[in-house]
């Protein structure tokens, strides 16, 4: 009899066993492949916590710390977006506001209205130069880049030196002469202002072109490091649009 009672303590305790290993393994699949789809209540806090109880052990805290990880990549993925989002407006908002002052420049409009574009101008481009950083700090993170990317670097050359600073250049000499001369209208000088047009469009499409090759590295969700990035955006200035599109006019 006793030994009767001990083999059905064993066969239930047996049974136990077996039943929690594929209970495990059941959450276990269902996990994987709900983290596969990205079903968006994984990152809810509550169902981290929900498994991390069901699951004791090394295998709920494994699957809680993945979890985790694959929540930072998407809070990254997003803020990256976010920033590229603003990137874009704070370019086009320095290119507008110099399309107004050359247009100005153009009609020989008062100097009160001259002023007034300068001044809408000069707070584009203080918005940009503040926000460029934070942007560039954005895309570092989510590249895992330490550094300054080769994609930061490029845009440094192709749009900001060779571009962006030329157009302020071109705008300080030509709106210093304005003030300087008025209100004597000075000569117009038509090969300066075809300059700056082209230097403005071109900047447009550069920058753009930028904003592209980031939004395609981000949205492919490929797991990269720094020399596959540096890779990409060297073969992409040799074999694709970029190379014409940010060639100084």
């Amino acid at each position: 009899m006793h030994k009767n009672s001990m083999r059905k303590v064993k066969k239930e305790e047996i049974s136990k066993i077996i039943s929690t290993q594929l209970m495990r393994s059941a959450f276990r699949e269902v996990i994987e492949e709900t983290l596969y789809k990205k079903y968006a209540f994984h990152r809810h806090p509550a169902f981290i916590i929900f498994i991390s109880f069901i699951l004791s052990g090394g295998i709920g805290t494994g699957i809680s710390y993945y979890v985790k990880s694959i929540e930072k990549k998407e809070f990254l993925k997003q803020q990256a977006f976010e920033h590229l989002n603003s990137f874009n407006k704070d370019l086009m908002a320095r290119r507008i506001e110099a399309g107004y002052l050359r247009m100005a420049f153009m009609r020989h409009v008062p100097i009160e209205e001259i002023k007034i574009k300068k001044s809408n101008y000069d707070k584009a481009v203080k918005q940009w130069r503040e926000n460029y950083l934070s942007h560039q700090f954005s895309f570092r993170k989510y590249f895992r880049s330490k550094y300054s990317t080769y994609i930061e670097k490029s845009m440094e050359k192709h749009l900001i030196k060779n571009l962006l600073l030329e157009i302020d250049k071109e705008i300080t000499t030509y709106y210093d002469e304005y003030i300087k001369n008025y209100p004597n209208p000075i000569p117009f000088e038509e090969e300066k202002m075809k300059l700056l047009g082209k230097l403005l469009n071109t900047s447009n499409r550069c920058g753009v072109g930028f904003a592209n090759q980031i939004f395609d590295l981000i949205y492919r969700d490929i797991k990269f490091d720094s020399s596959y990035e540096w890779n990409f955006m060297k073969e992409d200035f040799k074999n694709t649009t970029l190379k014409t599109e940010c060639k100084i006019p």
